[in-house]
Order: C-alpha cells, then structure tokens, then sequence
C-alpha cells in the first residue's frame, strides 16, 4: 500500500462502450507506468467500471474511492451493488488506495460526515474486512462545513472506526 504522499488521485470514467475498453486500457497502463517510473500510484476516482480497474491489476494504478460520490443522482453509481457501499470496497479489496470522505444530504455533497444518507457502517466494515491500510481524507466544502465542524467531522470518523468490529 503506498503510504499517503505517494497517491496522486486523477479523475476518470471507464468507458461503458465495449469497442472503446482497448483503447482505455492502453492508456490507462501508460498512466501507470509513468506512475511507476515516478514512484507514485494512481489513485482513479470512478463511480463505475471498477472491476475493469481490477482487473488490469496494474501495479502503480489503483481507485480512489470518493464515498458521497456513490451516493448522486439518487444513488445510482451504487445500483450495480445493490446500494451497498460495502460490496463495492469488498470488490476494490487491495486496488483501493485511496478514500474521500463526505456526506450527501439531497443534491449537496462534501458536507460533515454523518449528517446525510452515506451508509458509514457497511463502509468501515468493509474497510476493516479488507485490512484497508490506507488514510481517511476528508473532503469537505468550506462553504458548506465550518472549520468547527471539519473538527467534529474528524471526531466523528475517527469514533467511527475505533467502533467498528476488528
């Protein structure tokens, strides 16, 4: 697992056409090649494809997971997962490398974690159940979220995850 100054988290769509996955793929392996000549891994952060990710099973190149982002247009990157966030983490297992942490509460994200529809439970089991060694970075808008509340923001993950079933 890189450790957090190695992830450089690029955004990213795999393609939902077939004919266009060769070409996706080719470029995605130049991206982690370059990755891996500059020591870093390349974090993708989809809502989609991401058992195409893993199965490249490129080295330098992994997903990161942006959890409110699973949770726009009404949950519907998570409908392939049956809404649980959890299976999606099972399914990334030792490929995610990354994580953004926020809520969504209606049309508004990157607000202070459990104030919105995010299923942080079924998350931080998942993450335990993988042994994810990576960080928790909060991704929080400071229109939205004061500075006292991305204190509590953290408080309250961190409980979270002492909480959660080893």
């Amino acid at each position: 697992m890189p450790t957090i100054w190695e992830v450089v988290t690029v955004h990213a769509e795999v393609p939902r056409d077939p004919a266009a996955l060769p070409s996706w793929r080719e470029d995605v392996r130049r991206l982690a090649a370059m990755a891996r000549e500059n020591s870093v891994t390349v974090g993708l952060e989809i809502t989609s494809g991401f058992a195409e990710v893993v199965n490249l099973a490129e080295p330098g190149l992994g997903v990161t997971l942006d959890v409110g982002h699973m949770y726009h247009r009404n949950a519907g990157p998570l409908a392939p997962f049956g809404g649980d966030l959890g299976a999606v983490v099972r399914l990334l297992g030792a490929t995610l490398v990354h994580l953004h942490l926020h809520d969504v509460v209606g049309e508004t994200d990157h607000v202070e974690p459990g104030t919105g529809v995010v299923g942080w439970p079924g998350l931080f089991q998942a993450l335990r159940d993988i042994r994810y060694p990576g960080m928790f970075c909060l991704e929080l808008n400071p229109d939205r979220v004061t500075p006292e509340g991305i204190a509590r923001s953290r408080l309250w993950v961190a409980e979270r995850w002492r909480q959660t079933d080893l």
